[in-house]
């Protein structure tokens, strides 16, 4: 069996996240094309390397490439996860490896750049936007709805994360509830189209096809953003899936330019801001850990910047100074 599906099988048999998959395969692949280009273009399988090879990976991704800390550590993450879980060879002191990542402060929008934010989407589009802010999704989390997680009367979302397969509860306000029931009709007109012109239906999870096979020209399997085509997926079948994130995270950003927010404005950004402006209303941290579906409470405290936003919004000496203009009169009369 070749690397690639011992580790698509592995990671899949962990739980992990196809994601996660797709991830670290792309590293292995760059660090064994690398071996390759520095030994004169000879193939040496990964088993027959090591800690020199490693190193010398990680110290080309920072210096040739100018990675950043956190992407040198992914890398080094993937590549090792290859050696201990596909090749069960074990690298010491892993720990000397990692590059050291400066503490660093994400990006959070005030609420009024969320409004002007919004002000440059529309459609669909707006409406995943919404969702991310007013629920603190992911944008994963936010494409993969389906119809049968929603609750209108619970006013709550049922989410099984794309990190880690974990399922979680979080807040659906009320605010959006004629959109998305808006949304839901197209949905409809989408599902009665693939009932008589597509048999395979909508994309389902894991082997549950097979388990039910009705299941698939059910509305309420329907992702609540499906995709306008068909494509073949993890199923190995042509069927419905939902949006493509890449395509929501593309509109997100040009809009924020387009509103002129002067910040690296990504599709997280819009989580970190929920999380942010919950707090700052009062919302606790243990609360707010739990609808954002964190395992321990210090990511979540990354993830607020509620502490920062008081500290930053003392009165600085200069406003004071520049208030009283008659000091620097003053001064300037014993100048003269």
């Amino acid at each position: 069996m070749k690397l690639e599906e011992q580790m698509e099988r592995k990671i899949k048999l962990q739980g992990l996240s196809p994601n996660t998959f797709r991830t670290y395969w792309g590293y292995c692949v760059d660090y064994m094309q690398h071996v390759r280009s520095y030994n004169a273009s000879e193939w040496r399988h990964p088993k027959d390397c090591g800690r020199v090879e490693i190193e010398r990976w990680l110290s080309w991704l920072s210096t040739d490439k100018g990675v950043s800390k956190s992407t040198q550590n992914t890398a080094l993450q993937a590549v090792l996860y290859l050696y201990r879980e596909i090749l069960g060879i074990s690298i010491e002191n892993v720990s000397a490896m990692r590059a050291k990542r400066e503490a660093h402060t994400r990006e959070v929008l005030s609420v009024g750049e969320v409004g002007r934010l919004f002000t440059q989407l529309d459609g669909v589009n707006l409406l995943v936007a919404q969702l991310m802010y007013g629920c603190g999704l992911r944008i994963g989390d936010a494409v993969g709805l389906r119809l049968k997680d929603i609750s209108f009367d619970r006013k709550q979302l049922a989410i099984k994360t794309t990190k880690g397969e974990k399922w979680r509860f979080t807040v659906f306000p009320e605010i959006v509830h004629q959109a998305v029931r808006r949304q839901i009709q197209s949905v409809e007109v989408v599902c009665r189209c693939d009932q008589t012109q597509n048999p395979n239906g909508v994309s389902l999870p894991d082997a549950y096809r097979r388990k039910s096979p009705r299941a698939a020209s059910s509305l309420m399997w329907y992702f609540l953003f499906p995709s306008d085509c068909l494509s073949v997926g993890h199923e190995r079948v042509l069927c419905r899936h939902h949006r493509h994130p890449d395509h929501i995270a593309r509109m997100i950003k040009e809009a924020s330019e387009r509103a002129g927010i002067m910040k690296r404005v990504t599709s997280h950004v819009l989580r970190h801001s929920y999380a942010t402006h919950s707090h700052e209303q009062g919302v606790p941290m243990r609360t707010l850990m739990q609808l954002l579906g964190h395992a321990d409470i210090r990511t979540t405290e990354i993830y607020v910047h509620s502490d920062e936003h008081q500290a930053t919004a003392a009165l600085s000496p200069l406003e004071t100074l520049m208030a009283n203009p008659s000091t620097m009169q003053i001064h300037r009369r014993k100048r003269a």
